[in-house]
């Protein structure tokens, strides 16, 4: 089927459990309370493409923080669908740089 996903500022951490939620708001607070936990236990940045922990991002000029994503889908026009998405999401502040692609789960060599 065909889902919208809203709400990523960071990337899901490998094996990591996606809700489907009746609203935003529910969303917010899964995420918030989420956020609150990995600040608890200091899990922060486990996984990393760069060196540079992944849900923070990495000044590239002045003003201007560039995202590293990993888009994994079940279907490889998937794939393309959300890396088109998250480009045209890009603005004179925030820049996309896809560290990876690819179809199925995304793995521990995924974000080494």
């Amino acid at each position: 089927g065909v889902a919208e996903l809203v709400g990523f500022k960071d990337a899901p951490e490998p094996g990591e459990e996606i809700y489907v939620v009746a609203s935003e708001r529910i969303a917010h607070e899964i995420v918030a309370r989420r956020v609150r936990q990995a600040e608890l236990e200091g899990n922060w940045g486990e996984f990393s493409t760069t060196g540079a922990p992944l849900h923070q991002p990495e000044e590239i000029e002045a003003g201007r923080l560039e995202y590293p994503v990993l888009v994994k889908a079940d279907v490889d026009g998937a794939v393309e669908a959300i890396v088109n998405s998250l480009m045209a999401l890009q603005s004179h502040e925030v820049a996309v740089r896809v560290v990876g692609t690819g179809v199925g789960p995304v793995t521990e060599s995924d974000v080494q």
